[in-house]
């Protein structure tokens, strides 16, 4: 399980996921890219 960077919502891993893909946390909005499936991390996606 891995938390949202910007508000803590801790998002349950999906067996779907995979590397580079682009979540929503379902609380706040913010868009986080898939770095690593098992264990789930995450980093924060550079908005242009």
């Amino acid at each position: 399980m891995a938390k949202c960077l910007k508000c803590n919502y801790e998002i349950q891993p999906n067996p779907e996921l995979y590397e580079g893909e682009i979540i929503v946390c379902p609380s706040c909005g913010k868009k986080m890219e898939v770095i690593c499936v098992e264990p789930l991390e995450l980093q924060k996606v550079e908005e242009s």
